[in-house]
């Protein structure tokens, strides 16, 4: 039997039309990306599957699979929601990220896109914008998340079991 969550942490992996941090092309030229709307149609209908892991790494915190995570594409961009445990170290240590604010945002990890380079006609800076994604390989709430505006959305809420409700920390 799966224990019953005791958390649920909630927020976006990415976000349409917010430009990521900035990377390095392989000439070295400066540039972020954008993600369009609607890019994470073709990765979410596929059946594989999709991790929770803190900035992709170490455990598994839960999975599409067994219903610890849930990923929806809704107008604002990859909206999560992850099940945790007290019980479970992993999820505890997780938790207590959160609750320190050292885990700041989420990110994903996918294994191919389908992207066009463009020049910003204001600005003159090189964007790579982001038409849709071959699928997903993980979720990750992040120290570091690749787009800074996914701060904004992270929140960790404790179910009451007792009550039914769930309070917002």
């Amino acid at each position: 039997m799966t224990p019953r969550a005791s958390h649920t942490l909630h927020g976006y992996a990415a976000l349409f039309r917010s430009p990521s941090r900035l990377c390095r092309r392989e000439d070295g030229a400066p540039y972020r990306y954008i993600i369009s709307h609607g890019a994470f149609t073709a990765a979410l209908a596929l059946p594989n599957g999709i991790v929770a892991k803190l900035d992709h790494e170490g455990p598994t915190l839960g999975s599409r699979e067994d219903g610890t995570l849930r990923l929806e594409q809704d107008t604002i961009g990859l909206r999560f929601e992850l099940d945790l445990c007290d019980d479970n170290p992993d999820h505890a240590r997780l938790i207590r990220l959160v609750e320190r604010g050292r885990v700041r945002g989420a990110s994903f990890a996918h294994k191919g896109h389908w992207f066009d380079w463009r020049v910003h006609h204001f600005t003159g800076k090189l964007y790579s914008v982001i038409g849709g994604f071959d699928g997903l390989t993980d979720i990750a709430p992040a120290t570091r998340a690749a787009f800074k505006a996914t701060r904004e959305h992270i929140r960790l809420v404790k179910v009451c079991e007792t009550e039914g409700v769930a309070a917002s920390l």
